[in-house]
């Protein structure tokens, strides 16, 4: 879960159940950490499984996206690590295989130009969702992805990263967007993508991304996804970003657990990229 506000504070647990409205609760993934790595997988599992049901807005957005709840990622029932990763790293990641072809996606890049998952055949593209600011948890998911990209090499000049704005309030192009500014990973192939709300809106609920937006302080939260996918087009596998949220709202987490959680993208990448 990511979220922004000009006064941040940490989520109450009554605006944390009302902002994820689905059949499982989701977990504090910051307290799960404090308590230590589980010795299953349930924990994460709950957090995977709570795909959120209704994009919530205030003013003119509510009444532009109301009742456009987004769709269900189509995730297995069960974690099954794929094979790259093992099934260790991928509990730790909340790893989950993911089969068909990925959601359309098209949008305009950082520099005003038209960008189409369609047009990446060839490539392996990860697709991951976060504020045009980095004031969510971007910056660990920045972090991941730049130590993912330097631990595939050369490799990675096949891999596209493209990060989708899901900032409702901040949608039009910025020519030098702050979350490319110091945090993007290393590579000319890392795109920041943005479009008008009725465009970037169904890419949102094809990709189960929710945002809920709080009018008494301005915040904006929703939850964080990653998704892979081949060459082909096709979506392989979809995991969980996670940070322990601080007092202010900044999200962090710790250099060892970027480290391994990068280590597993490296692994997915490289075995897509065979």
């Amino acid at each position: 879960m990511s979220s922004q506000s000009s006064n941040r504070q940490p989520l109450s647990e009554q605006q944390r159940r009302e902002a994820f409205i689905a059949p499982r609760s989701p977990v504090d993934r910051a307290a799960a950490l404090r308590e230590g790595p589980p010795p299953t997988p349930t924990k994460f599992l709950a957090f995977a499984a709570a795909v959120l049901a209704v994009v919530v807005l205030s003013g003119v957005l509510v009444e532009r996206v109301a009742g456009n709840a987004p769709s269900t990622p189509r995730a297995s029932s069960t974690l099954a690590s794929p094979q790259a990763v093992g099934r260790s790293l991928a509990r730790f990641m909340t790893l989950t295989p993911r089969h068909g072809r990925a959601p359309a996606l098209t949008l305009v890049n950082q520099h005003g130009a038209t960008w189409s998952l369609a047009a990446q055949r060839g490539r392996v593209v990860i697709v991951g969702f976060v504020n045009q600011s980095c004031n969510d948890l971007c910056p660990v998911i920045t972090a991941e992805l730049r130590r993912a990209r330097q631990l595939v090499g050369v490799d990675s000049r096949r891999l596209t990263v493209a990060l989708v704005n899901t900032d409702p309030h901040h949608l039009g192009l910025e020519a030098a967007p702050p979350v490319l500014a110091d945090n993007a990973p290393t590579g000319t192939s890392t795109v920041f993508l943005t479009g008008p709300l009725a465009q970037i809106n169904p890419i949102w609920r094809r990709y189960g991304i929710s945002i809920h937006y709080y009018p008494q302080d301005g915040r904006l939260v929703h939850n964080d996804l990653l998704y892979f996918i081949n060459p082909a087009g096709d979506e392989t596998a979809l995991t969980v970003p996670f940070g322990n949220e601080s007092a202010s709202g900044v999200y962090r987490l710790g250099a060892t657990d970027i480290a391994r959680f990068a280590r597993g993208i490296a692994l997915e990448v490289e075995s897509l990229l065979r």
